[in-house]
């Protein structure tokens, strides 16, 4: 199951950086498989997939990942409130969900000569939680 999802999430990433160019932009959203609760935390919230996700990102861009973390709850901000309320309000408007939905969205901050930066999020509802998102800030230099 691990190897379906790191493969869409490859996919999407390879498309994401030659389709848009300005801030703020959705670049992929995509529906994964259906995760249970426990299931996500396990797969999306390990250290195996964060690894994971940083190496794709790292072969399919054009530039050089030069940052790549996970935010957590120690160190999330408010734009990062921003996106995934944003990333919510997304989903609400372009798919159909129900228990067990898992969709990774990726979102530009900015976009440069010199480089592009932004969020990847992974979401995660459930009918009993709500939504549950893991969420990756990145910068790639050009």
């Amino acid at each position: 199951m691990f190897k379906k999802v790191f493969a869409i999430l490859s996919l999407a990433t390879v498309f994401a950086f030659g389709a848009f160019a300005y801030d703020g932009t959705v670049f992929t959203s995509e529906i994964l498989d259906a995760f249970s609760s426990t299931d996500f935390d396990d797969i999306i919230g390990s250290d195996a997939f964060e690894q994971a996700l940083y190496e794709s990102l790292c072969e399919e861009v054009d530039g050089d990942v030069d940052k790549f973390f996970s935010i957590t709850m120690d160190s999330i901000d408010e734009e990062d409130w921003d996106v995934i309320d944003g990333v919510e309000d997304y989903i609400d408007d372009h798919f159909s969900y129900s228990n067990g939905s898992t969709l990774a969205t990726g979102v530009l901050r900015n976009k440069s000569v010199y480089g592009a930066d932004g969020w990847y999020i992974v979401s995660n509802f459930s009918n009993r939680k709500g939504w549950t998102h893991y969420m990756f800030y990145f910068h790639v230099a050009f």
